[in-house]
């Protein structure tokens, strides 16, 4: 499961001794786009997610090969409005809240070369709120313990959007407090999913241009069910252009889903 871009970062979900509808659950991809193109629209999930689910998590693709386009997801109900550049021809993964009818929102530039693929729901050890709370470090181009004890009441996890201008990419990083990572690739809208440690910390890092981040938006945290390491582990594909079958049974016993971060730095690189 990528959110951004990076290299390591694979913390797996692990459902044993749990109901899985704490955790994540996996669904066939589903298609899911608003109505109209550049508004907000309604998605209601309450056909294919169960009652109790708490967020819902999304495959995101703009297939448009000449420009980046708008893409946004918020909890129904949210007056977020964060619309940031989704660059062309790539693909990423969100999470989102769901209010208590399992309706959340989405956001298109163009209906023709973007869509949602719903490819999983969270269960109760994800908490998500209506609006999110924006955490952006006020010191740039450094790390920046950030402490989110008090937004996150035993948290082992949160779950940011970062989110630009349409026209601006941002050099940015999220790590858990006491790794010795050091990505912070270039990003324009994506969403996080970053271990936090027993303290309820995170480090960011923001670079210090004119018109940078907008937000870096917590908008939730997991409380159980999944292992997030400290540093992470390279999997990267040996050779360029094919694909790598990885193995994950090394890391937990019954893994269902994995975070992976996948960096190619300031430059945007085809992956899968």
């Amino acid at each position: 499961m990528g959110f951004g871009r990076g290299k390591g970062f694979s913390p797996v979900v692990e459902p044993v001794g749990e109901h899985t509808t704490r955790n994540i659950t996996c669904v066939e991809p589903q298609s899911f786009r608003p109505t109209a193109a550049d508004t907000w629209g309604d998605f209601d999930l309450s056909k294919v997610v169960p009652e109790g689910a708490t967020g819902a998590v999304f495959h995101l693709i703009n297939t448009d090969a000449g420009a980046t386009r708008k893409v946004g997801l918020r909890k129904k109900g949210s007056t977020d409005n964060y619309v940031g550049g989704m660059t062309r021809s790539v693909h990423s993964w969100a999470m989102v809240g769901l209010d208590e009818n399992r309706k959340c929102q989405g956001y298109l530039e163009s209906l023709g070369v973007q869509h949602f693929l719903l490819v999983g729901y969270t269960g109760e050890n994800y908490t998500f709120f209506t609006n999110g709370h924006n955490i952006v470090p006020a010191a740039k181009i450094a790390w920046v313990d950030t402490d989110l004890s008090a937004l996150c009441p035993g948290g082992i996890a949160a779950i940011i959007e970062f989110a630009t201008s349409l026209d601006f990419t941002d050099l940015m990083g999220a790590r858990k407090h006491g790794s010795t990572d050091d990505r912070h690739p270039g990003s324009r809208h994506i969403w996080m999913v970053v271990g936090l440690d027993a303290n309820g910390h995170l480090d960011l890092w923001d670079q210090d241009w004119p018109r940078g981040a907008l937000a870096f938006n917590l908008i939730g945290y997991i409380t159980a069910g999944a292992t997030f390491y400290t540093n992470a582990d390279d999997i990267s594909p040996l050779a360029d252009g094919t694909y790598k079958s990885v193995g994950l049974a090394g890391y937990l016993l019954h893994p269902v889903m994995a975070f992976i971060e996948l960096d190619s730095g300031a430059a945007a690189q085809d992956y899968a």
